[in-house]
């Protein structure tokens, strides 16, 4: 009989891709990011059997070109045009693949969504990360260092191909104003204590909304203009922060961080990774043993007095 012809493989299915459309979710460790397509507003939950879940949502609000006087420039004709925007509401954002990457070695998941602006020729991106393990990133220039721990949220905020107005535009929206910056006002409701430089602004609640003061301009960290970050938390639950970000060529970049309060399950206790040099035992002293008296030295016995020697005897005398 013929031999019979091996199996067919069956074919391995294609990698899913990440999910697209209008809204978007991925989780890990504890912690889910849900972004609304058309907004971009992005809400941070945390839950887990020991806490009840915490949201907190991060908006978009407004990005717009100043002059350096701090004045809005290029917010006139067609709203497609303009190098303002005062709400990001109707604007819709698209998806990327999600991804296992790392921050300064330590692993993370990671997300972006981005719109494009000003007739297509400047994109917004906001890159999320998810981080699944804990230590200690640099994320910006090395003057800054952040702890983090599983379920710690970073996310950038990347404009890339601004046209910023010069004095030779004359028609609109620039009409010859110079853009030296741009303005990005990015609110975050929630019960969150905001750190900035180290220094605490508010009371502890469900998280840490954790500030750096630095931009990347093209291809260098710098510090941001005095008086930015701005930080306006008058109203109870929200807190607005502006940044500016000066003139680039190719991009600029912002890095915030948000840390919600995530009670991690107990671990099972770990063994020492060395085990504790044991104490010697001291060996019990013995009591000497004394040694043997040794015999008594006998008397030495006298030699024997030999037997006096006999006097010889006189020969007789011969008879007559």
């Amino acid at each position: 009989p013929a031999p019979t012809p091996a199996p067919t493989p069956e074919p391995m299915p294609a990698p899913t891709p990440a999910p697209t459309g209008p809204n978007l979710s991925y989780s890990d460790s504890d912690v889910s990011i849900d972004v609304m397509g058309h907004s971009g507003k992005m809400t941070i939950s945390a839950s887990n059997d020991q806490i009840e879940q915490t949201d907190i949502v991060v908006l978009m609000d407004s990005i717009a070109e100043v002059d350096a006087g701090g004045s809005t420039i290029g917010n006139t004709g067609p709203n497609d045009g303009k190098h303002s925007r005062n709400t990001f509401a109707n604007t819709d954002f698209t998806f990327g693949e999600l991804i296992q990457t790392s921050v300064s070695g330590i692993a993370a998941s990671s997300l972006t969504f981005s719109t494009t602006l000003i007739d297509g020729t400047a994109t917004l991106s906001v890159i999320t990360y998810i981080f699944m393990e804990s230590g200690v990133i640099t994320p910006t220039s090395g003057s800054e260092s952040f702890n983090v721990k599983a379920g710690t949220v970073k996310f950038n905020v990347q404009v890339e191909n601004w046209p910023f107005c010069t004095a030779n535009d004359d028609g609109t929206p620039c009409q010859n104003n110079i853009g030296t910056a741009i303005e990005l006002a990015i609110t975050v409701t929630g019960d969150l204590k905001v750190i900035l430089n180290g220094q605490t602004l508010g009371t502890p609640g469900d998280g840490d909304l954790i500030l750096s003061n630095e931009v990347f301009v093209d291809d260098l960290w710098q510090a941001m203009e005095v008086g930015y970050p701005a930080l306006d938390d008058s109203t109870e639950g929200k807190s607005t922060i502006t940044i500016r970000i000066p003139t680039f060529t190719e991009k600029g970049i912002y890095d915030p961080l948000v840390d919600l309060v995530v009670l991690a399950p107990t671990p099972a206790p770990t063994m020492p990774t060395s085990m504790p040099t044991a104490k010697p035992l001291s060996t019990p002293t013995s009591e000497p043993i004394p040694a043997p008296t040794p015999a008594p030295t006998p008397e030495p016995v006298p030699a024997p007095t030999p037997a006096p020697t006999p006097e010889p005897m006189p020969a007789p005398t011969p008879a007559p």
